[in-house]
């Protein structure tokens, strides 16, 4: 912007209902009391829609009335539902065996407000031999995974995941 730069004032946060504002506030680059730079401000838009946590994100810098050398910004966000699920049905072919599967899972993408997600999924699957005739077993597994963004306030993603399969069970 031309003329005398304006400096970041308050920061305001609305439209969070799940989301704590220190996840919104840790993807937005400017600080009250730095230079207003609106480079900056599309930074932080595009950091906060790629949490995925949100489907709109808005920065709006308003002229403080009290101090006309003061922006403050207004953070409008739009939350995205944080469940999701999956199911399907598919096959497969490795050679002697053909596979029929199925699969179900879910995940819940903003735990405790703080967009870390907890999610669970398995699987069955169900094989036949060369004939197309079903074998006496059956296949399946399990997974239950957690990510969590800035653990410990530390900037790396943590991620952790627990699994059980087995293959070729009887069932007779």
């Amino acid at each position: 912007e031309e003329g005398n730069p304006y400096v970041v004032g308050s920061v305001t946060i609305e439209g969070n209902r799940h989301t704590k504002p220190e996840v919104i506030e840790r993807e937005i680059r400017l600080k009250p009391g730095e230079k207003y730079n609106i480079d900056k401000i599309r930074q932080s838009e595009d950091e906060l829609l790629l949490t995925g946590l949100f489907s709109r994100v808005e920065l709006i810098g308003t002229i403080d009335s009290k101090d006309p050398s003061r922006k403050n910004i207004k953070v409008a966000v739009l939350e995205n539902k944080a469940g999701s699920g999956e199911l399907g049905l598919g096959a497969v072919f490795e050679d002697p065996r053909f596979r029929f599967r199925g699969f179900v899972g879910m995940a819940y993408n903003n735990v405790f407000g703080l967009n870390q997600t907890a999610s669970a999924r398995t699987e069955v699957g169900l094989p036949l031999n060369s004939n197309l005739t079903t074998l006496p077993f059956i296949e399946y597994s399990a997974i239950l995974g957690y990510r969590a963004p800035y653990l410990f306030n530390i900037p790396a993603v943590f991620f952790s995941q627990a699994s059980l399969d087995n293959y070729e069970v009887g069932t007779s």
